[in-house]
Order: structure tokens, then sequence, then C-alpha cells
């Protein structure tokens, strides 16, 4: 039965029939041999390495309870010391590829966080060039957007310190940018108010009679575009 399962690569039933027969008889040396050798067979397969540990761990648990159990002679110690080689080795191996693994993912998250804070760095002249509000707020979409890809975890000592420096300086150039907002606010308004004042006061005075004598008249002409002080300066001349 476990050749057949195994010849249909169908690994999983394979391993629980050779488990339970050599469980049943844990001194048993052929049925032992069988399991063991299974299980490290598919700990070297080329295979996710989680599976490969657990075949491995499998191997390694049962050598522990064949060298308790086992009728101890030279040929069985020799046995148990080649099983027990084979093992770490198998061992070391899988452990180089996680290593490697691991230092090809990092390298993998330090290139994002890199290319991330070049972004940012690049939203910074956006925002700084930034001519209205619409703009700016689109950039600073764009800023929130692009931060949520960095991996803050897994920065470098020296991406952290790009990250704390370009954090304070987004800080600083967004109340600088809202600033000048608000200013080109007030200069656009007042710029407005000037063009009323001089529109209503011109029209004032190419007919001041026809304004002096009618208060009617007087609020048409400020209605139709002038401010408060413009108002006040027509009333004064009446």
């Amino acid at each position: 039965m476990f050749e057949k399962l195994e010849k249909e690569n169908r690994i999983w039933d394979a391993h629980l029939v050779a488990k339970n027969a050599y469980n049943r008889d844990l001194a048993n040396q052929e049925t032992f041999e069988k399991y063991i050798d299974f299980c490290l067979k598919v700990s070297q397969y080329p295979i996710e390495l989680t599976s490969r540990k657990f075949f491995l761990t499998e191997a390694d648990t049962a050598l522990t309870y064949f060298s308790e159990n086992a009728l101890m002679t030279d040929a069985v110690l020799d046995k148990i010391l080649s099983y027990r080689k084979n093992i770490v080795e198998t061992a070391e191996a899988i452990k180089e590829i996680e290593n490697k693994q691991e230092t090809e993912a990092i390298k993998k998250i330090e290139k994002n966080n890199s290319d991330v804070l070049t972004e940012l760095a690049k939203l910074k002249g956006q925002v700084f060039s930034a001519k209205n509000q619409k703009e700016f707020d689109g950039y600073l979409i764009q800023i929130e957007k692009t931060e949520r890809e960095i991996d803050k975890n897994n920065l470098t000592d020296k991406q952290n310190g790009m990250y704390n420096a370009l954090t304070k300086e987004f800080s600083e150039l967004i109340s600088s940018k809202m600033q000048e907002f608000v200013r080109q606010e007030n200069v656009a308004y007042n710029k407005k108010a000037a063009e009323d004042f001089k529109h209503v006061f011109e029209k004032f005075k190419e007919d001041e009679s026809k304004y002096i004598n009618s208060d009617t008249n007087l609020y048409a002409l400020v209605n139709n575009g002038c401010s408060l002080m413009t108002l006040a300066v027509c009333l004064m001349k009446r």
C-alpha cells in the first residue's frame, strides 16, 4: 500500500501509512528504515520549506524513538549515526536556503523603501511648486498614498534618518504653503475690492446728482459691484 501511494506521488497519504506501520512497532528496523528513508527523501525535495522541515522533523523524531527502543548492536549504532548525519546535513541545507530567502526578502524591502523615499522627495518638490489649493490638495493625497507603501519596521538606519527628515520637512512645507494660499486669497479679495471701489466711484463721479438725490439709484449702483467701504464713501459725498 505504501509503495503504491508513493508511486502515485500521494506524499501525505504515503507518510500516514508508513508512520502508522512504524508506530505499531518502534523497535522494528525494517519499518523504521522504510519510514525514515521516506521522510528524509521528501525533506530533500525542491518543495516549499515548510513541508521539508515537517518531514525532517518527522525523521528526527522517528530516529529518537528507534534509538530508545531498538536492540543496540554495532550495525544498528552505525545506522543511527548515519541517519543522524543525514538529518543534520539536511537541516543545514534548509537553513542555508532560509537565510538566502530572508536576505533576498530584506533586499527587496530595502529597495522598495528607497524607491518610496525617492518618490516622497519628488513629491516634496511638487508640493513646493503647487500654484493653487487644488494642486496642493492633490499632492497631499499622493503623499498619503505613497507613504503607506513604506515598511517602517524594516527601514535601515540611513532610510529611517531620511524618513524622519522628510516628515519634518513636509510638516514645515505644508504649513508654509497653507499660509501662502491664505495670503493669496486675501490679495485676491483686496484686489477685487479695489476694482469694485474704482468702478463704483467712477460711475458715481460721472453723474453725482443722479445718486446724491436718489437713494434708490445709489443703492442700485452699490449692489452692482461694490463693498460696504465704497458705499460709505459714496454716502459721505452726499
